[in-house]
C-alpha cells in the first residue's frame, strides 16, 4: 500500500474577498507613504478614476494611471484619505463582466479629513494586484452627518405615537419669537 503525504507548503489561490483586502491594505501603505511609485504599481496603465468630492470638492474623472497618481497625490496632502476597506453591509466582492472585462467588483469605504465616503473598485481577474476601475465619493461631513440610524432624533416630537403640536403650530411658534429674540443683521446706519 503506498503511503500518502500532504503537501503542507502548497498555496491555494486567493479569494475573491481577500484580493480586495490585499489590494486596499497596499493602497492605504502607499497613500501613508506618498509614494508615486507604490501607487502606480496598484493601476492598470488604461485604468479610471471618478472623484465625487472626496479628494477634490467637485467631480472629477482621471484617466489613465500618470493621471491617477497624479490626481492621488496632488489631493492627499489636503485630503488625508484613509482607511480603505470593503464596505459593510453592502454587496461583498463578486466576479462580474464589465464593458468586456472579467473583473472582481468592490464596495469600499474610507474617511478623509473632513469626512467619510464610499466608492467602487474593480480589479481585473486576471491582474488581480492592479485596479482598472476606482470612483470615491464623499457620503457625509463629519459634525453634519444625516440624522439616520444611532444619529436620528428622539423624543416625542420624533415618534411614531405623536401627541405634540402639528407642523403649522410649531411654525407659528417659531416665527413668534416668544421664547427667544430674532437673529438680526443691521446694515448701513
Amino acid at each position: 500500500m503506498e503511503e500518502m503525504t500532504i503537501d503542507r507548503t502548497a498555496t491555494r489561490p486567493l479569494s475573491d474577498v481577500e484580493h480586495a483586502h490585499a489590494w486596499l491594505e497596499r493602497f492605504n501603505a502607499a497613500l501613508r507613504s506618498d509614494s508615486t511609485e507604490s501607487l502606480a504599481a496598484l493601476f492598470v496603465d488604461d485604468s479610471h478614476w471618478r472623484d465625487l468630492m472626496a479628494f477634490t470638492w467637485t467631480i472629477t474623472p482621471h484617466d489613465g494611471r500618470a493621471r491617477i497618481v497624479e490626481g492621488l497625490m496632488q489631493a492627499q496632502p489636503t485630503v488625508q484619505a484613509r482607511d480603505f476597506r470593503l464596505a459593510a453591509g453592502l454587496t461583498p466582492p463578486r466576479r462580474i463582466r464589465r464593458i468586456g472585462n472579467d473583473v472582481i467588483e468592490c464596495m469600499i469605504a474610507f474617511e478623509t479629513q473632513s469626512g467619510r465616503g464610499l466608492g467602487l473598485l474593480r480589479l481585473l481577474v486576471d491582474q488581480p494586484s492592479k485596479a482598472w476601475v476606482l470612483m470615491t465619493s464623499l457620503e457625509e461631513l463629519k459634525g453634519f452627518e444625516e440624522p439616520i440610524h444611532d444619529h436620528r432624533p428622539s423624543g416625542d416630537d420624533y415618534s411614531r405615537i405623536f401627541g405634540g403640536k402639528n407642523w403649522s403650530d410649531m411654525r407659528q411658534d417659531e416665527q413668534a419669537f416668544a421664547d427667544r429674540d430674532p437673529a438680526v443683521l443691521i446694515v448701513g446706519a
